[in-house]
């Protein structure tokens, strides 16, 4: 810290006045200028600013035990001790605001009903349990009071409301939402927690109104869908509800396309959403319900499934091979040009593939590898490409598959706390074949 106050502040006093005010060495000091970083320093730097990115993506709410686990998550090797050393140092703390004051809290908590759902999450059907509660927001003109309800069965958000103060109203917005905008047929589990927001009189008498306005015609509705469907078959093994996949965009444009459409076909109930996306995909803040990547994490609370495997090779269009000198050995590739990823936005090992034909040079570049397919395909270069891919990219060849055949795998990733969930894991299972069989069905027409 000393030394770095008098490079700070070297062209303002002298460095010797510096030092000696300091009681440390003029020597000492010009010796940790010539000496760069070391490498604990470099992964200090490196991991520290990982936790800020991770904090600023909390809303500057997380502590170093949640900023842990995003860590662990991501693939990082960490404790908890040294996530909590690195934020003290950066002045990344948690949000005070949202823990309980110090004081005297006397007293039993308010329990005005039964905690009829005990904590059974897994549920059979959509518009069956809501649960809902309150958060806090921080904003640049204070804190913002938002209140969701939740369907359990999609997790999907059915009705929120914001207000900037936490009252009844807020909850009763969010509720009132949710029963507009979904239309239950018939009734449904409300679980809060037992606020004074969710106890009080308004509450209380808005539930029992609603219901009793509901009953009657979901006891209507109820006796016309028995008579309606009394000798109609429904299938038991139908996946019904939304379900989000994160995926690079090279298996999100060349397999899950037709995958999902599959799957959707089979399953008329089932909504999937593609994040398509060159990075890895943070479960534990439910960016996606599952995600597929090309290496298979180490860290984090995380079940991990290999799908497939699937090949790559060098390849060209047509029109430029035509054009340019032959490629007949590795060494031609010296005087062409190369389409591949930007070196310094890789982010997988997995994806380096140019490294391994020991080429530095990429001029054509990009993140995406739909970008560079049709780099390739309209001739400006020579790049690795999948082989599932080169069915849709007509007028691209192959060339000197003897020598450049790389191998590399799909692996599905899911949060160990969704191992539980039968519906994610039928999706999972179904999803991992569909695209198994995909993998292979293309590339035999490669």
């Amino acid at each position: 810290m000393r030394y770095a106050f008098v490079a700070e502040h070297r062209a303002l006093f002298s460095v010797r006045a510096m030092c000696r005010c300091l009681r440390i060495q003029p020597s000492g000091f010009y010796a940790w200028v010539k000496n760069p970083m070391s490498r604990r320093a470099k992964e200090d730097a490196r991991q520290t600013e990982l936790l800020r990115q991770a904090w600023e993506d909390s809303g500057k709410v997380y502590g170093y035990r949640k900023l842990h686990d995003d860590l662990l998550d991501q693939g990082e090797t960490c404790c908890p001790n040294r996530v909590a050393r690195l934020a003290s140092l950066a002045g990344i703390r948690a949000r005070i605001g949202y823990k309980r004051r110090p004081g005297s809290y006397g007293g039993k908590p308010s329990r005005v009903v039964d905690n009829t759902l005990a904590r059974q999450f897994d549920v059979a059907a959509p518009d069956k349990t809501w649960v809902t509660d309150i958060t806090y927001i921080r904003t640049q003109e204070g804190f913002a009071h938002l209140a969701v309800v939740i369907d359990l069965y999609s997790r999907r958000v059915v009705g929120w409301s914001m207000q900037n103060r936490q009252t009844t109203d807020l909850v009763l917005q969010a509720l009132l939402m949710a029963v507009w905008r979904r239309k239950p047929k018939g009734k449904v589990l409300i679980h809060s927690d037992q606020g004074s927001q969710f106890t009080g009189s308004a509450w209380i008498t808005t539930l029992t109104e609603a219901g009793v306005q509901l009953l009657s015609r979901a006891e209507a509705a109820e006796q016309a869908m028995r008579q309606a469907t009394a000798d109609v078959v429904v299938p038991s093994d139908q996946l019904a509800g939304q379900i989000r996949i994160g995926a690079p965009d090279g298996c999100a444009n060349y397999l899950l396309p037709q995958v999902c459409a599959r799957l959707v076909a089979d399953n008329p109930g089932l909504d999937i959403q593609i994040v398509a996306l060159p990075r890895v995909f943070n479960l534990s803040r439910r960016e996606a319900d599952m995600a597929i990547g090309v290496s298979a994490p180490t860290a984090g609370r995380l079940v991990v499934q290999k799908i497939a495997d699937y090949q790559l090779h060098l390849a060209a269009a047509n029109s430029y091979l035509a054009a340019r000198p032959a490629i007949r050995t590795v060494a031609d590739l010296q005087g062409h040009r190369l389409v591949g990823y930007i070196p310094d936005m890789i982010f997988d090992r997995e994806l380096d593939y140019l490294a391994e034909l020991g080429m530095t040079r990429v001029p054509l570049a990009s993140n995406s590898v739909s970008v560079q397919v049709n780099m390739i395909r309209q001739g400006g270069g020579v790049g690795i490409v999948h082989d599932f891919s080169l069915p849709a990219t007509p007028g691209v060849t192959r060339i000197l598959t003897g020598d450049v055949h790389l191998s590399r795998a799909f692996y599905l990733i899911r949060h160990e706390d969704d191992r539980r969930n039968l519906r994610l894991s039928r999706f999972a299972e179904a999803l991992a074949q569909g695209v198994r069989a995909e993998v292979a069905k293309l590339e035999a027409i490669a």
